[in-house]
């Protein structure tokens, strides 16, 4: 592989891991802490759509993503 090759692949699994870590960090705040408002800054700092988020986990409830999707909405209406 060329040098180009291997830093594109590296770039993909960084952003993957990225998204994992930021899904377990959402997953903390509304599981152990009930706080949306956090969980949703995260979502916006790392433009994670609700789809990409869902995909990526099956421990939020469908109530969960209705309320974090609610707080994600407020907080960009207010920006």
């Amino acid at each position: 592989m060329h040098n180009e090759e291997l830093e594109m692949i590296g770039s993909l699994k960084e952003k993957s891991m990225n998204i994992q870590d930021s899904v377990h960090q959402i997953i903390f705040f509304i599981h152990n802490k009930e706080d949306y408002e956090s969980a949703a800054q995260v979502i916006i700092r790392h433009k994670i759509s609700m789809s990409k988020l869902a995909k990526n986990t099956f421990k939020l409830t469908l109530l969960q993503f209705a309320k974090l999707a609610d707080v994600v909405i407020k907080i960009k209406r207010g920006k």
